[in-house]
C-alpha cells in the first residue's frame, strides 16, 4: 500500500482576552490593522466584526446584543481575510 499524505493541523484559533475599554468592533479593527500593517475603513472592518461576532455569539453574556462584552472574556478571532 502507498503511504498516505499526513495531514496537516488545523491552523491554531487566535484568540485575545477583552481589557477595559474593548468591544467586538475594537478587537475586530486592531486585528485587521495588525495583519494589513494599515488602518481599515469602517467598511473593511464591518464584515469582519460581523465573523468575529458570529464566531463567539454563544459564549456572550448575551448573545442578542454583541455590544455587551466584559473585561476578561476571551474572544475568538476568525482567520483574517
Amino acid at each position: 500500500p502507498s503511504p498516505s499524505a499526513p495531514v496537516a493541523p488545523p491552523p491554531p484559533v487566535a484568540a485575545v482576552t477583552l481589557g477595559p475599554g474593548d468591544h467586538l468592533w475594537s478587537v475586530a479593527a486592531r486585528t485587521l490593522a495588525a495583519a494589513w500593517g494599515r488602518l481599515p475603513s469602517e467598511r473593511e472592518v464591518a464584515p469582519y466584526w460581523r465573523l468575529v461576532v458570529e464566531r463567539n455569539r454563544a459564549g456572550l453574556p448575551n448573545p442578542g446584543d454583541p455590544d455587551l462584552v466584559f473585561p476578561g472574556e476571551v474572544v475568538h478571532l476568525p482567520p483574517v481575510p
